[in-house]
């Protein structure tokens, strides 16, 4: 055996998840966008991390992954969306019968900050009154 490595390709990986399923999801276009760009991106850093095919791909690689975006300031729910998109992406290729195991599998997305409700000062209640044309839509 030559030092070429067997199991899909990186990039092969994400042509065939790009051109082949993502056109049979209902995903709004930008989702399909963002989610290319995101699995894209995870691309490029295997490969700055000496991995050439999704066999070789692990848990710990998805994480360490995440865990540089999240270090370079990602907001939470960009990450969360990384990771959704991750996780797509590898259920494909287990699906497909690409890879044999889903190193996405145990991928676990940070959790989802709650916002506290924001109340309108007077004068954004004011301006927000001034827009209504209907003056029964002021009462």
């Amino acid at each position: 055996m030559s030092g070429v490595s067997m199991g899909l390709p990186l990039r092969e990986g994400l042509t065939v998840f790009t051109n082949v399923y993502m056109p049979s999801c209902s995903w709004a276009d930008r989702t399909c966008e963002e989610y290319e760009r995101d699995v894209e991106q995870l691309v490029d850093g295997l490969i700055g991390r000496g991995r050439d095919s999704w066999h070789q791909v692990t848990l710990l690689d998805l994480q360490n992954h995440l865990s540089k975006l999240s270090r370079q300031g990602l907001e939470d729910s960009s990450c969360r969306r990384k990771v959704f998109a991750i996780k797509a992406f590898f259920d494909y290729l287990t699906a497909g019968g690409y890879i044999p195991k889903n190193p996405a599998e145990q991928l676990v997305p940070p959790e989802k900050t709650k916002q506290e409700p924001r109340f309108l000062v007077e004068a954004e209640y004011n301006a927000f009154l001034a827009q209504i044309i209907d003056p029964r839509d002021k009462h």
